[in-house]
């Protein structure tokens, strides 16, 4: 993966799954803003609304408790996972990303996450474990 910054990566794979059918109607499935925090480096976040998604630097507007969504690792960490190296439910289960919400849709946003990061990789990642 080039030396391009997080923030730019996700909006490629952003890119690359609004190009197709199944990345579209993926990207139409929630509403949603989602801060994205490496843990060496700087934050950005994602908000998507009616499945137009937008990616930029520096922290989420605040939000209603409900609408929290945020997602923490180390930089390298979120590299693997937009290269499709490793798979989001995998780096949680060991402990290297930590997904932080406080509303019962969690899940759901970590498995859509991931969907669109598959889709924007553009080939066969593994598949998700959820």
């Amino acid at each position: 993966m080039s030396e391009q910054g997080l923030c730019e990566t996700l909006s490629g794979l952003v890119d690359n799954c609004a190009a197709t059918d199944e990345g579209r109607k993926t990207l139409a499935m929630y509403d949603h803003v989602v801060q994205f925090t490496p843990l060496d480096g700087e934050s950005f976040f994602l908000e998507a609304q009616d499945g137009q998604v937008q990616l930029r630097d520096g922290p989420m507007p605040e939000r209603p408790i409900t609408g929290a969504h945020e997602i923490k690792a180390n930089s390298d960490v979120f590299r693997q996972w937009f290269a499709g190296r490793e798979r989001m439910s995998d780096l949680i289960e060991q402990g290297q990303m930590f997904p932080v919400a406080s509303h019962t849709t969690k899940r759901h946003i970590d498995h859509w996450l991931a969907k669109i990061v598959r889709l924007g990789v553009g080939h066969k990642a593994p598949q998700e474990v959820y």
